[in-house]
């Protein structure tokens, strides 16, 4: 419901009560300045049709002969729905998971944490691995000290650099290992 609307409802409802033309002037004039005023304040369209109600409860408000309590549901209910669209914050529905969606939500999670616990350990023993490689690497340059200089360093760079794909190794297992602790706390 838009402005034009509310303030056309409002002289409809009035007229039906039979407010005289003069008040009915005198009302819609009153809640347009009070329109007015609330938009300067930096109020939107939504929140002042929101602040001044039902077009027919202001209506009842001005008549003051009860007829709010004999309103047909039906026909306020019309209403009700476009005011409930202006709420500033949509209501959120629960979502239903059935028995099948459960299932799979937790099949789906034991299997990711399975393969993450076998990423983490797998990085674990090829970092191990590696690392180990690297230094055998080193030693063995070691044994081509009294041959060649340029043999020792290049093997010597070579172990170093093994060493460094080791380091590798291990920063992407603490890695998978933060994702399975986020998966576990239920923030992925």
């Amino acid at each position: 419901m838009n402005k034009r609307s509310w303030f056309r409802q409002l002289e409809r409802e009035l007229t039906a009560q039979g407010v005289q033309k003069d008040e009915r002037k005198e009302v819609l004039n009153y809640y347009n300045e009070m329109y007015r005023d609330k938009l300067e304040d930096g109020w939107t369209e939504r929140e002042v049709l929101r602040e001044f109600g039902f077009p027919e409860d202001v209506a009842d408000s001005v008549h003051g002969d009860g007829r709010r309590e004999r309103r047909r549901i039906e026909y306020r209910e019309s209403y009700r729905d476009d005011y409930d669209s202006y709420s500033e914050r949509p209501r959120r529905r629960k979502k239903r998971r059935g028995v099948v969606g459960t299932v799979l939500k937790v099949f789906f999670s034991v299997i990711l944490c399975v393969v993450l616990i076998a990423c983490m350990i797998a990085f674990f023993l090829t970092h191990i691995a590696v690392t180990i490689a690297g230094i055998a690497i080193i030693i063995a340059a070691f044994t081509l000290l009294g041959e060649s200089m340029g043999a020792f360093i290049m093997v010597i760079g070579s172990g170093l650099a093994v060493m460094a794909i080791g380091g590798m190794i291990q920063c992407l297992g603490q890695l998978s290992g933060k994702c399975f602790k986020r998966i576990v706390k239920g923030r992925a």
